[in-house]
């Protein structure tokens, strides 16, 4: 427990900061929509469940009659491949949900949780540099907008500097730094009117603005999560542009799969999303992670603070 006033004042403030989802509002519309191209696209036949779903008013409110057009799009639809695996209980800070990713087959960075500042110096020594350092609290899932996060970390001096700013009384996240990439976001939730819903788009600090997602019912085999990029207006970013790195579409669907099934077989969980999900020249790299319980879902804010944090995260 926290006990100093800084850092009662940190989660203070944390909260005052309005939450960020990056799941837009216009969600239930945005899959209608989405189905109705593919079934005229000729992705499915029009007798299929999915025409019923993209013949669907989604502006209207939440009713029976839309909870079973999404019990009818999602029924006889493969299950995600990847064996399921079930969230732990309880808020998780960002390295247990991590930790809970890597179970997952999702590649994460090396990284110490650091009880002390003592722990914090060993674990410099131990990973070398350049490092983050970020404080660690499930209670703040935005780091970056209250002096939590701290990137580029090399020397005793330097760590020492960052975790004055922290302050006293805190754990620390001491993390190795990814290389640079093209970052994403995944994230995948329960919505209220369709159920377990996924996104995909555009991650760091371009997301918001760009606000260029593709969305998906759950569940999902790997085939039609691999697919989900297709759906992007920058998707070629991710196609070896400009010598950049190219996305292994069958690694991208065994991890959206995967973390699609992770909801499915976790009641306890609302939201589990990883933002910025790097692409690097050595694959996926899942560097911030948030997942939120069921029962704060209206308390919490349900994204991560990495737009920020992790663009420089190399």
């Amino acid at each position: 427990m926290v006990t100093d006033a800084r850092g009662r004042a940190l989660r203070d403030e944390a909260d005052e900061i309005s939450p960020a989802s990056a799941f837009p509002a216009d969600t239930g519309p945005r899959l209608v929509a989405g189905a109705r191209e593919r079934v005229q696209g000729g992705e499915f036949d029009a007798s299929s469940p999915a025409s019923a779903l993209a013949a669907a008013d989604a502006a209207q409110s939440p009713s029976a009659d839309a909870r079973q057009r999404s019990s009818a799009e999602t029924a006889g639809r493969p299950s995600a491949e990847p064996a399921a695996a079930t969230v732990p209980p309880g808020p998780l800070d960002e390295n247990a949900a991590k930790t809970f990713l890597a179970e997952l087959g999702i590649r994460t960075p090396d990284r110490v949780a650091c009880d002390s500042r003592a722990d914090a110096h060993r674990a410099l020594r131990a990973l070398g540099g350049p490092l983050a350092v970020k404080v660690l609290d499930a209670a703040i899932l935005h780091k970056t907008e209250i002096g939590g996060v701290h990137l580029g970390v090399r020397t005793a001096e330097e760590l020492d500097a960052a975790l004055d700013a922290i302050g006293a009384g805190r754990r620390y996240l001491v993390e190795a730094m990814a290389p640079a990439g093209i970052d994403l976001v995944l994230g995948v939730r329960r919505d209220p009117v369709f159920g377990p819903v996924v996104l995909v788009g555009l991650g760091g600090t371009a997301a918001e603005a760009l606000a260029d997602v593709a969305i998906r019912l759950a569940p999902l085999s790997v085939a039609e999560a691999a697919a989900m990029p297709d759906d992007l207006a920058a998707g070629a970013l991710l196609e070896g542009w400009r010598g950049g790195p190219v996305l292994d579409r069958a690694e991208f669907g065994r991890v959206v799969a995967a973390l699609a099934g992770a909801l499915a077989a976790s009641p306890g969980t609302a939201e589990i999303e990883i933002n910025p999900l790097r692409l690097t020249a050595d694959g996926l790299i899942a560097l911030d992670a948030v997942i939120v319980p069921t029962t704060t879902q209206e308390n919490v804010p349900t994204t991560t603070d990495t737009t920020t944090e992790e663009n420089d995260h190399a």
